[in-house]
């Protein structure tokens, strides 16, 4: 079964002020920041209780749409490839996805890289 996504497409980002600068305000008893798509459309707001958890809060929510097609290559992975996989080839196919995964987080913790 192929996952078909009916999000805005990404990819997302916390909405910045400048490079290193997310534009957190202040609201009510807490913070908010958008959450925009390549083109600037907001597409989600992240709360939280400190700046810096409101970012934290963004960075995890604009990383949605790489772990959605993320969780969408690993599902299209049937029972019959597994079984005719061989060794090289799944080494392979785990270093990529843990590649995947690694760059995953390292966006959500706000890592570029």
């Amino acid at each position: 079964m192929t996952a078909t996504a009916q999000h805005t497409p990404g990819p997302w980002s916390p909405l910045k002020i400048s490079t290193h600068v997310l534009n957190v305000v202040r609201m009510g008893s807490g913070f908010a920041c958008l959450v925009v798509d390549d083109v600037g459309d907001a597409v989600a707001r992240a709360n939280g209780r400190t700046g810096r958890e409101c970012e934290a809060n963004a960075r995890l929510i604009a990383v949605a749409p790489d772990l959605f097609d993320f969780a969408g290559s690993v599902s299209e992975i049937g029972e019959a490839q597994l079984e005719a996989m061989d060794l090289a080839l799944a080494r392979d196919t785990i270093r990529t996805m843990a590649a995947l995964a690694r760059a995953a987080i390292a966006r959500a913790e706000g890592q570029e890289g």
